[in-house]
């Protein structure tokens, strides 16, 4: 599986949600690192705090299959299920452990069930 940079994800982002500013007269804010059940924070506080900033476009980051200690946030399915809830506002990415056996089947998954792209947590080994 091929790892990607934190750069590389930026820019795949980046042209992922270009045609929302391509085509608007005003400017659009852009969102592209936000967790769903951040410090407990509810689904609906969430939309509701993305919409008060007047943020057009969503990019939901959530945890692995072991999240990390101390950091309270949401699974892919939760992330999954704000973005079919509000198709034109949220989208997000998949994420797994690299070090789960299923890893690459969970991402491919992942993918079919709409993730913009699936990446892994943790550090990549290139041989």
């Amino acid at each position: 599986m091929e790892c990607l940079s934190r750069r590389t994800v930026l820019a795949t982002a980046a042209t992922c949600l270009a045609s929302l500013t391509a085509e608007a007269e005003d400017l659009r804010v852009i969102d592209i690192h936000q967790h769903a059940n951040y410090n407990g924070r509810s689904d609906d506080e969430l939309v509701a705090h993305q919409r008060k900033m007047g943020v057009a476009k969503t990019i939901l980051l959530p945890a692995g299959n072991r999240p990390t200690p101390d950091l309270n946030v949401g699974s892919t399915e939760t992330c999954r299920n704000i973005a079919r809830n509000h198709l034109k506002e949220f989208v997000y990415f998949g994420n797994e452990l690299p070090d789960i056996p299923t890893t690459r089947q969970v991402l491919q998954q992942y993918l079919k069930s709409g993730s913009l792209v699936s990446r892994h947590s943790g550090s990549c080994n290139k041989s």
